[in-house]
């Protein structure tokens, strides 16, 4: 016999062991249709950690991940990160840049004569 909560119960060990023993769960998904097993399986599986250019596991290839932000790789480039560093301190953030908005800056500027000698 066991106490559960302070309440004697007339059930033993053993036929706790025996119902679990007995018991079979029931699926919470319905199997799946021949049609989502091939969908599923052409589902491509990045092996390793994932990054700008994973490699897959069915193939070994390595791949351009077009589904990161950071599809070019420049997240890990120290001079991208200083460059980026210097801007923010320069210029600030803010939710948009256009000159309407924040008035003509120094950068605006700048950039009009970059696109214009390309």
């Amino acid at each position: 016999m066991f106490v559960f909560l302070g309440l004697k119960n007339t059930i033993h060990v053993q036929e706790i062991d025996e119902l679990v023993d007995e018991w079979t769960p029931e699926p919470l998904v319905q199997p799946l249709t021949a049609q989502q097993e091939r969908d599923l399986a052409s589902i491509p599986i990045i092996l390793g950690p994932n990054g700008p250019k994973p490699k897959l596991m069915s193939t070994g290839k390595t791949v351009v991940n077009l589904a990161s932000f950071d599809f070019a790789g420049l997240s890990g480039n120290e001079e991208v990160k200083d460059r980026a560093v210097e801007v923010l301190r320069k210029y600030g953030l803010g939710s948009c840049g256009p000159p309407g908005f924040y008035g003509t800056l120094g950068m605006h500027i700048s950039q009009y004569a970059h696109t214009c000698t390309f």
